[in-house]
């Protein structure tokens, strides 16, 4: 919901607690929504949407599912997963990092055929062959 911005973001909690969330991980430490949560206007902070906390089981898949989507749409089509007892995941729905920034194309078929240009290797030619002249 906010990455790294100076404010108090008194809005945005009241808005996520009427919403019916009950957690949030503010800077880097989840907090419930229902206890006094000052934030000093002046330092930066960035704020995330706890949307569920579950076990995997086969009967909990559209449970999964919906929490992802309500992630995905709360934030702005990037959602991080926190695994217990491993690293954090980060997925982003963009054809971009959200982590580094580095952007790419939508994907499409062209792109992974050997005779179109862009799907081909630049020192390559159409039919695989190197072209000794070129740099990669």
């Amino acid at each position: 919901m906010v990455k790294d911005k100076k404010g108090e973001h008194r809005k945005i909690l009241e808005f996520l607690l009427s919403d019916g969330f009950t957690r949030a991980r503010i800077d880097g430490e989840v907090r419930e929504l229902d206890e006094a949560i000052d934030l000093d206007k002046n330092k930066r902070h960035t704020i995330e949407v706890v949307t569920d906390r579950l076990t995997i089981a086969d009967e909990d898949r559209q449970r999964l599912a919906d929490s992802l989507e309500t992630a995905l749409v709360l934030g702005d089509g990037v959602v991080i997963v926190d695994v217990a007892g491993a690293e954090e995941l980060l997925f982003s729905e963009h054809f971009a990092c959200p982590e580094c920034a580095s952007t790419w194309e939508k994907i499409e078929p062209r792109m992974f055929s050997f005779i179109a240009r862009t799907g081909r290797v630049r020192r390559a030619t159409a039919l695989g062959l190197k072209r000794p002249s070129m740099t990669t």
